[in-house]
């Protein structure tokens, strides 16, 4: 039984000073708060971030933001979004590959200058942003690896 239970212990200590590739895990330094070289989970993240908002959050007259999640990636979220005034029988194929593209220049412009958004640029954090209709039917996804910061 002891054998065992060494075992267990030397293998969960093995993997917790693992070197965080393929891990779902950021290493935080942020002095200001304390934060030194912190291994932060990411359903840990998750957490945290929507504890901040109470969902759904209007975005605008068209858009509610209605979850933030991990996601199945290692080191990935998404951000669930509903477009409340139509349904997926509403839009043809082109209203949908348009409403994509102004998303995509609105969410392109948000993540590279917004301050809220340094934690992910700065990690690597794989982001989606998932779009579906009033009745929570899919869209459309735009993937923070399609968006160019360059200036």
């Amino acid at each position: 039984m002891f054998q065992k239970s060494f075992i267990t212990i030397t293998l969960i200590f093995l993997i917790s000073c693992s070197d965080g590739k393929g891990e779902d895990f950021i290493v935080v330094t942020n002095e200001e708060v304390g934060l030194v070289n912190k291994k932060i989970y990411m359903k840990d993240l998750v957490k945290i971030v929507s504890e901040q908002f109470n969902f759904p959050v209007v975005m605008d007259s068209t858009t509610q933001w209605v979850s933030f999640t991990k996601g199945q990636k290692p080191k990935s979220v998404v951000y669930d979004f509903l477009l409340t005034k139509r349904d997926i029988g509403d839009y043809s194929t082109t209203d949908i590959e348009n409403h994509k593209n102004i998303q995509s220049k609105s969410i392109e412009n948000d993540y590279c200058t917004n301050p809220q958004y340094t934690l992910i640029r700065e990690h690597d954090i794989s982001a989606e942003y998932r779009y579906s209709d009033k009745n929570y039917i899919y869209l459309f996804s735009i993937y923070n690896d399609e968006l160019s910061c360059d200036e």
